[in-house]
């Protein structure tokens, strides 16, 4: 026998109705230069990889602000870019979503940590559905075209296993302060 599933409603709601679809939405775009190690790597994917990810679960689930929040970095001609993307409403909500972000950082804890540092390893393996990097998980994988995608960009070499090995060394409160850097110090920007 045929079985149908039943419609589902959106999940997350704010007071005035139903979140937008990201296309609909203005995006808010926290920006700041970064360098590419473990330190940052790790921050970055605490901050926005995954649904245990401090954005996911503040700016999703807490205040139903954005309905796809995600951190990368992004590589430019002048280095790295640590970036923070998530849809608003308003260019209130990217302030309010900032200051609640840096509020929670402290409720981080040594089980975000090490899920942060698994699901890093299995984005530079190409396990994942999303990257630390601007790139998607099969292109990070694929060492050559990170290579070649570095260097035509001036920087330098693509080490996985090396990036992984450093993440692993960061302590939580190293974690916390490099998050905490780039919630104080990224530019902000609707995009």
């Amino acid at each position: 026998p045929l079985v149908f599933a039943p419609i589902i409603q959106p999940r997350y709601a704010k007071a005035d109705g139903p979140l937008p679809l990201p296309a609909e939405s203005p995006v808010a775009v926290l920006e700041m230069p970064a360098k590419l190690d473990g330190a940052t790597l790790l921050a970055v994917t605490a901050l926005g990889s995954g649904k245990g990810s401090l954005t996911w679960r503040v700016l999703r689930s807490e205040l139903g602000i954005s309905y796809r929040p995600e951190a990368s970095l992004a590589g430019t001609t002048e280095g790295w870019d640590m970036r923070l993307r998530f849809d608003v409403s308003t260019p209130v909500e990217a302030a309010t979503a900032r200051e609640a972000l840096a509020q929670r950082i402290e409720t981080l804890t040594e089980e975000d940590r090490r899920r942060a540092l698994g699901y890093l390893g299995a984005s530079l393996r190409g396990q994942t559905v999303d990257s630390p990097f601007d790139q998607t998980p099969a292109e990070v994988a694929n060492r050559p075209f990170m290579t070649a995608y570095l260097v035509a960009k001036g920087l330098g070499m693509f080490d996985p296993v090396a990036l992984a090995d450093a993440a692993s060394r960061v302590s939580l409160a190293e974690m916390k302060e490099q998050i905490r850097i780039f919630l104080n110090d990224a530019r902000i920007e609707i995009r």
